[in-house]
């Protein structure tokens, strides 16, 4: 395991904009993800490698394939993927969002709800909402239910709130 000061999941690593694609798009890209998905290790020097010096689309993949670790292994990279800041890294949070729902994690929904409320990008805000209703949970639709009965004032937010809690089934 990388010590944190080695790590490659720094949370001021610089994005760089670009066109985020799948990694069948990427040939390159894909035997370096591939294996960490099928095999669910983490935490993996050339993932981390890849997620260092790899453009914003290779990001996006490096952030894809750590939602198919199991258990909680590989949260701490997942939270610190969403400390890049900017509009440019937003496709990288949407997708480390979708990656913390599918791993399931305890966090997951305060998370979720965080980002759905807070964040900037309306790309990730959308993230954000469709992984909530995508997780299904009762937790994940408390949460929302909770957010909307605090009396939010912003509109905005009140609408993505209800949007999201009319998404629900049941």
């Amino acid at each position: 395991v990388l010590a944190r000061e080695e790590s490659l999941f720094e949370p001021h690593v610089e994005v760089i904009p670009r066109q985020a694609r799948r990694h069948r798009d990427r040939p390159e890209v894909a035997p370096r993800v591939d294996p960490v998905r099928r095999e669910r290790r983490f935490p993996d020097a050339e993932l981390e490698a890849l997620f260092r010096d790899g453009d914003q689309g290779q990001r996006v993949e490096v952030a894809r394939a750590l939602g198919d670790v199991p258990g909680d292994r590989a949260h701490g990279a997942l939270t610190l993927i969403l400390g890049q800041p900017g509009e440019g890294s937003a496709t990288l949070r949407a997708e480390a969002l979708r990656a913390i729902a599918r791993t399931r994690h305890p966090n997951a929904v305060r998370l979720l709800t965080y980002y759905l409320l807070s964040d900037m990008s309306p790309e990730v805000q959308r993230m954000s909402g469709d992984a909530l209703v995508e997780l299904g949970t009762d937790d994940a639709r408390f949460a929302v239910i909770e957010a909307l009965s605090r009396g939010e004032k912003d509109a905005a937010r009140r609408a993505r709130l209800v949007d999201v809690i009319g998404r629900f089934e049941g």
